[in-house]
C-alpha cells in the first residue's frame, strides 16, 4: 500500500508544481507504452536465460508489466487531479 501512496503523492506534487491542467490521457498512454516495452524486454531476457519458456514468458511479462504500470499510473493521475485542485485553491 505504501507504493500506491507514493505514486499518489508524486502525482499530487506534479499536479501542484506544474502550472495549468495536465494531459491525463497522455500520461496513461505513456504508461501503457512503457509497460509494454519494459514487459517485452524483461520477458525476452527471461526467455534467453531459460530457453524453454521463450515466447510464453515474453507475452506474459508484457501483459503483467503493462497491468502493473497502468495500476500505478491511475494513482498518479488521481494525484494530479488533487494537485490541480490544490493549485487552484491557493
Amino acid at each position: 500500500m505504501s507504493i500506491e501512496l507514493l505514486a499518489l503523492l508524486l502525482g499530487m506534487i506534479y499536479g501542484y508544481i506544474n502550472p495549468g491542467r495536465e494531459d491525463r490521457i497522455n500520461i496513461l498512454k505513456k504508461a501503457v507504452i512503457f509497460g509494454i516495452v519494459v514487459g517485452i524486454i524483461l520477458g525476452l531476457l527471461v526467455g534467453i536465460i531459460f530457453p524453454p519458456a521463450g515466447i510464453l514468458v515474453a507475452g506474459a511479462g508484457m501483459v503483467g508489466f503493462t497491468i502493473i504500470t497502468l495500476y500505478f499510473a491511475v494513482f498518479f493521475v488521481v494525484g494530479t487531479i488533487i494537485g490541480d485542485f490544490l493549485e487552484r485553491k491557493k
